[in-house]
């Protein structure tokens, strides 16, 4: 996706492997239940996790 110029990404995945390469590329991530903030603080955007039925957003 990357290489057809996808510049942001949003993935359900609990592996920071989507966060890391996408910033390598220079692109940013948005996380899905866990926050990845700390494998690429320069290039993911926010992420969310329900926590007790409610939704909890982490930048």
């Amino acid at each position: 996706m990357l290489s057809q110029g996808a510049d942001v990404f949003a993935f359900t995945e609990d592996t920071p492997t989507v966060i890391q390469t996408a910033a390598r590329k220079g692109a940013y991530s948005f996380g899905h239940y866990t926050p990845m903030l700390k494998f690429a603080p320069d290039h993911v955007v926010s992420a969310d996790r329900p926590l007790g039925g409610h939704l909890h957003r982490f930048p």
